[in-house]
């Protein structure tokens, strides 16, 4: 999980949860789109189902991760660009946009999912080493 902090924009679950949705809250400078979020996790408890509406396949599930969880939905024009994503059971990395109905808990809805070990960490362009230099004891060695 070291990884997580060297990728710009990453939260826990339970930083999500307290996130009001469509608030503007100042995340441009990570790299994501505006309201985008993305979070660190494993997915259970997966469920596919059919929309009313149109018929078409769209998809529920829980990421967990060590501060909690939180409900993920993948809707139909998502689904199945990312349905083999979504049966992955390993930690991913979950890309989406918070979502709640009034006094509701709110749910992500995922725009992308990868696994954890394909994410790149951006190394940094700059390193700065300091060396402190002493004066060395004088030595005088006599034979």
């Amino acid at each position: 999980m070291e990884k997580l902090h060297n990728l710009p924009g990453v939260i826990d679950t339970a930083t999500a949860v307290e996130e009001k949705p469509w608030a503007g809250s100042g995340r441009r400078d990570h790299g994501l789109p505006e309201n985008e979020i993305a979070i660190a996790g494993v997915i259970v408890g997966l469920k596919v189902a059919k929309s009313k509406r149109s018929g078409e396949l769209y998809a529920q599930a829980t990421l967990e991760d060590t501060t909690g969880e939180i409900d993920l939905i993948c809707f139909p024009r998502d689904y199945e660009r990312l349905s083999a994503s979504l049966k992955i059971e390993a930690p991913v990395l979950v890309r989406g946009q918070l979502r709640a109905e009034q006094d509701a808990v709110p749910k992500l809805s995922i725009s992308s999912i990868q696994a954890l070990e394909d994410v790149p960490v951006r190394l940094p362009q700059n390193v700065r080493i300091r060396v402190a230099l002493e004066r060395p004891a004088r030595r005088c060695c006599r034979s």
